[in-house]
Order: C-alpha cells, then sequence, then structure tokens
C-alpha cells in the first residue's frame, strides 16, 4: 500500500519492518511452505522483486537462507507473460 505522497516511481515501503516483496518472501518460505526446499515464485519486474530486496531487509545469514530457497522467474518486461504462460500448460 503506498501512502498518499509516495511517488509512482518508488517502491513502497513500510517504516515498520522490511519492503513489502521481502516480508511476502520470508511469509512464503516460513510460514506457507516450511518444509519445501524450493518454492519457484513468478514476479513482475518492479526492482524490489529480487534476490536483493533480501539482503536490503535482513542480516546476511538469514537472506542467504531465504534466498537458497527461493526459485524467481521474472515475467517478460515487454509483451504479454500471459502468451509464455498458456504455451506451457497445456488445455
Amino acid at each position: 500500500m503506498r501512502t498518499p505522497n509516495t511517488s509512482a516511481t518508488e517502491p513502497a515501503r513500510s517504516s515498520s519492518g522490511p519492503n513489502p516483496c521481502a516480508a511476502g518472501v520470508e511469509h512464503l518460505l516460513t510460514v506457507d511452505y516450511p518444509d519445501a526446499d524450493k518454492v519457484a515464485s513468478v514476479m513482475d519486474n518492479l526492482n524490489t522483486h529480487n534476490i536483493a530486496s533480501l539482503y536490503q531487509a535482513f542480516p546476511p545469514e538469514k537472506a542467504f537462507a531465504l534466498a537458497g530457497r527461493l526459485e524467481i522467474h521474472h515475467t517478460p518486461k515487454h509483451g504479454s507473460w500471459r502468451g509464455i504462460a498458456d504455451s506451457n500448460c497445456p488445455a
């Protein structure tokens, strides 16, 4: 959620904790899938949707542990991601 004074080009930040992407990845890996060796996640190309956001939000040891279990697949920067998804999912 953006604050009213936040520019559309700036990532939304929470003043009380890590950025929303890092917090979401932590929740995904520790609460939703705590026993999974790897979790594949499809993300858009927003500048906070990458492994570096984990290192900005958490101590290096925790960020490394989370990053090792995360497999990120980015949507295309240009064009439709749906076409790619449809071609990989038989009807």
